[in-house]
């Protein structure tokens, strides 16, 4: 089961080129079109707790919460050519849960270390963007189940096992991230 973890609010505000620490400049991969850095925001505990490491977080891509962001330029039609960098370059471990060029698209990116205003940059626009980032964004679980579009996607098809011995029929139902399942 997936763990529970705090709700992390990203958001990429025009203001932040102002006055970001990432230069993307300095920092951006050979071939890409476009870049924006992008801040955590909402992520508030105490001083000697702060620091979460190896933390996947949840980037909303669109236009609406990118300002500036257009999926005409990103290349490949399934988010293939994104690229998310550390302000020192380093490429992160992404994975794109659910690409849609209609709306929004939902990456989780993997951040080494991250507190409040952990600035990181999302990179696109790449004909040929180069491989991803080695590892993985959810090596430290055991098991992670993205809700999807489909009952399939997201159980294999199968019942869904409640407490005890008794399997309840389930259907797809929105979640807080995408898509869900409940039992029906």
């Amino acid at each position: 089961m997936k763990r529970t973890l705090p709700h992390v609010l990203l958001l990429a505000l025009a203001a932040t080129f102002a006055r970001a620490g990432i230069d993307l400049a300095a920092i951006a991969p050979a071939g890409f079109s476009r870049g924006v850095v992008l801040t955590v925001d909402g992520y508030a505990k105490a001083e000697d707790r702060a620091t979460l490491t190896n933390f996947p977080v949840l980037v909303r891509v669109s236009p609406a919460a990118i300002p500036g962001f257009d999926y005409a330029d990103c290349l490949f039609g399934d988010g293939g050519d994104i690229r998310f960098l550390d302000a020192a370059g380093n490429l992160l471990p992404c994975e794109v849960d659910e690409w849609s060029p209609d709306g929004e698209s939902l990456v989780w990116v993997a951040l080494p270390r991250m507190t409040n205003g952990t600035e990181f940059a999302l990179f696109y626009g790449a004909g040929d963007p180069g491989a991803p980032a080695a590892g993985d964004v959810w090596e430290r679980y055991a098991v992670v189940i993205h809700g999807g579009d489909s009952i399939a996607n997201s159980v294999a098809g199968g019942p869904v096992a409640t407490a005890g011995s008794a399997y309840v029929a389930a259907a797809a139902d929105a979640g807080r991230v995408g898509g869900g399942i409940r039992k029906s």
